[in-house]
């Protein structure tokens, strides 16, 4: 399921984070995995379109933060088509 390798790869990453302690919050981790849990199909809205867009839109703009570390949609982007060049 993508939530898994969703949490499988975060946690991976956070592993390497510069601080100590990095997590996913319980709460957080069963958000993800109900996301999930109700997949729907919507043809026009394809998640990789839609985010490769907004990486060109706003390349330098915060895509993701937590206590532990902050990235940029381009640097994201980056490292999910490395990702995905290994699937």
């Amino acid at each position: 399921m993508f939530s898994d390798l969703i949490l499988e790869t975060t946690d991976r990453s956070l592993a390497f984070a510069p601080h100590a302690g990095c997590s996913i919050p319980d709460e957080t981790r069963a958000q993800l995995l109900a996301w999930g849990r109700n997949a729907q199909a919507h043809p026009e809205f394809r998640v990789h379109t839609l985010f490769e867009a907004q990486s060109v839109r706003v390349p330098d703009a915060v895509a993701a933060t937590s206590a532990c570390l902050q990235i940029t949609y381009d640097a994201l982007n980056r490292l999910a088509n490395h990702l995905a060049q290994h699937l």
